[in-house]
């Protein structure tokens, strides 16, 4: 492909777009403060970030004993993410965040222009497309006093928005394969293989919500190849790829997360019960503007069906016929519930977001131009002119809106103006920071729990709050409801999982959707109620069992109702407010940190028999270990036994 005048034109038009998306993002995010890594996905993406750039030393990806005994972490190389770079040339704070969204955006914006050039959308759709996107999916519509004038679609995690930008370029990389000479042909293949390793390498669980769409379309580009050139160079380059990918063990590394998972062993134990707002985003009520978004997309498709022509008309067939595959496998995981324990079925329409706003688009250009056909036909009655036919051939223009961008400029500077006016007093960061004098819990456990740089572990900590009704079940939705409903609004963040890494504190708790299922069973029969729901990839704790804790290496425990167990100890109370009452963190006695030393064996026959006896807290593991076959050598008692955290597993110094 030759650079030619146009190309040149188009480029530097891009350009001034991504000039004018920056100027956004630097006067509005400093307004939003609050709404970057936030909640646990984008919390637990700055905490990776720390892990694996300034800990590299101890932390490690994979096993990790801040995030799980040492099991398996959250599959997810953030050191491999453009965006997270920033963090070795700026210190955490507002600037790091500002720095890092508006990479984001631009990531986005990029992203929704290269899948609609690819779907055949016209220039200057794409361009209003990828702004009003961009503005629905990142923190950059106005609030005023918490209160959001305009709903986001749904929140999108940061290094999400990473994946979907690499996956649109691989999609656009696969569609002009076999479009161009050979040399071009040869690049474009070359840079598709790269990005799919990319997308494998960095989150490879996350790959499995773009395969349908990637499936489905590759295959339709295949089929409607225009030359047998086209047609045979993407063939070629779809067997090489899964050839390669076969002999790289990549499918046997996928199909070995996804067996080894706790929804293909214990299925009847997720609280997997879909709902409609489930389905798609046209019927979630919980971000009215998914609906608005994908319904005016919908009547826009219907619309270019009967208005487009050429190759847009055509490309709509196959985006429409997605959208009901799509749409019929979501209603089918909810009128039949019990045989998907997948992600969620709103996962796999992140692709579709673009094309949704981008027929919404199309759909107030067709009704501009019909209005402008209106009036012109009725002036020209009253006039006693012939009026023009309404159709195709007379509207091609309705395709190709010239001043699209020109307006979109002017609702971006609304958008500013309409932000600077809404803000009050400048949010503080939650979910991101640690605050520089953390609360005395916090401190607490930094000197007692924190895992500091020689890696020494002394103990996990555990959250067990809010307090639970004996009859009433509880949720991963009520914790995290508790937690930015109550201590978001008191000290910035939560006191489990994320909210207790920032400082160091390990705890058992982690956050993978390939939590092992042998850990998750031992979590869900014995720390939580059969009346909780449990989800894939976050534990559950509402139970307190001292002798299982003790044995796990749980040092302290963070509660929100005063408890009376034997080996525990209150060390710090910590008052919230006149319904929720305190805080109370409480040290366990003779906990296993690597010290523990049994000196009797006995042979494990009956796993429930097991977990019954230590539901009944009647085992103790400091003098008795189950085995699952007879030990015939001597056993040596340990002593001075320390453990501790390196690159890549545990090192365990002991004298016997």
């Amino acid at each position: 492909m030759r650079l030619t005048s146009k190309n040149w034109d188009s480029f530097l038009l891009l350009l001034l777009h991504f000039f004018a998306l920056i100027v956004l993002c630097v006067m509005v995010l400093p307004l939003h403060a609050d709404r970057m890594f936030s909640w646990l996905d984008g919390s637990f993406m700055r905490y990776l970030t720390i892990q694996q750039h300034q800990g590299m030393n101890y932390f490690t990806y994979g096993m990790n004993i801040l995030e799980g005994l040492g099991d398996m972490s959250f599959p997810l190389l953030i050191n491999l993410i453009p965006s997270s770079w920033f963090d070795l040339f700026l210190q955490p704070g507002l600037p790091y965040s500002i720095v890092t969204y508006t990479a984001l955006s631009l990531q986005y914006f990029f992203a929704a222009f290269l899948l609609c050039r690819v779907f055949q959308f016209s220039k200057n759709i794409s361009l209003s497309t990828s702004w009003l996107i961009t503005l629905f999916v990142l923190p950059l519509l106005p609030t005023h006093n918490g209160w959001q004038p305009f709903y986001q679609i749904t929140p999108i995690s940061p290094y999400l928005i990473n994946f979907l930008f690499f996956c649109c370029l691989l999609v656009y990389c696969f569609f002009y394969i076999g479009c161009t000479r050979l040399v071009p042909t040869i690049l474009l293949s070359c840079a598709a293989f790269a990005i799919t390793l990319y997308l494998l390498l960095v989150n490879a669980v996350g790959f499995f919500i773009v395969v349908p769409f990637f499936s489905f379309f590759c295959c339709a580009f295949i089929l409607t190849a225009k030359s047998k050139f086209e047609f045979f160079s993407k063939i070629t380059f779809s067997i090489v790829t899964i050839a390669a990918l076969f002999f790289l063990n990549y499918f046997q590394f996928l199909f070995g997360l996804l067996l080894y998972s706790v929804p293909f062993f214990f299925p009847e134990k997720l609280a997997t019960h879909f709902t409609l707002s489930d389905i798609s985003i046209l019927l979630n009520t919980f971000y009215p503007a998914g609906i608005y978004i994908a319904g005016l997309g919908l009547a826009g498709m219907a619309a270019t069906l009967f208005f487009g022509h050429g190759e847009l008309k055509k490309f709509t067939i196959l985006i429409f016929s997605y959208v009901l595959i799509f749409i019929f496998f979501g209603s089918s995981v909810v009128i039949f519930p019990g045989w998907y324990h997948g992600p969620n079925p709103l996962y796999f329409e992140y692709m579709l977001w673009p094309l949704y706003m981008a027929f919404a688009v199309m759909l107030l250009q067709y009704s501009l131009n019909l209005l402008k056909w209106v009036i012109q036909s009725a002036l020209k009655f009253f006039t006693h002119q012939q009026p023009h036919q309404f159709h195709q051939k007379n509207n091609r223009s309705l395709t190709r809106p010239n001043k699209t961008p020109y307006f979109v400029f002017i609702f971006t500077a609304t958008i500013v103006i309409i932000n600077i006016a809404c803000a009050s007093n400048e949010p503080k960061e939650i979910f991101s920071y640690p605050q520089t004098n953390p609360p005395p819990i916090i401190q607490h456990l930094i000197k007692n729990s924190a895992i500091d740089q020689s890696g020494l572990f002394k103990g996990y900590t555990e959250s067990f709050y809010p307090k639970v009704k004996p009859q009433q079940p509880s949720d991963w939705y009520r914790q995290m409801g508790f937690d930015s409903q109550i201590l978001v609004s008191k000290v910035g963040y939560p006191y489990r999982m994320v909210g207790l890494w920032f400082f160091n504190i390990p705890t058992i708790n982690k956050y993978s959707p390939i939590i092992s299922p042998a850990l998750f069973s031992l979590i869900q029969n014995t720390l939580s109620r059969p009346i909780d729901h449990n989800i894939r990839n976050i534990f559950l704790f509402t139970k307190i069992n001292i002798p299982l804790l003790q044995a796990l290496g749980v040092h302290h425990i963070i509660t929100n109702e005063e408890i009376k167990f034997p080996n525990t100890r209150l060390v710090v109370t910590e008052a919230i407010n006149s319904e929720h009452g305190s805080f109370y963190l409480y040290e366990i006695l003779h906990t296993n940190i690597a010290n523990y030393s049994p000196k009797k064996f006995r042979i494990l026959k009956n796993l429930n028999i097991f977990l019954d006896q230590i539901d009944r807290q009647r085992i103790d593991f400091n003098s008795v270990a189950y085995v699952t076959s007879h030990i015939p050598h001597k056993i040596a008692k340990l002593q001075n036994a320390k453990l501790y955290q390196i690159r890549n597993g545990v090192r365990l110094i002991a004298n016997a």
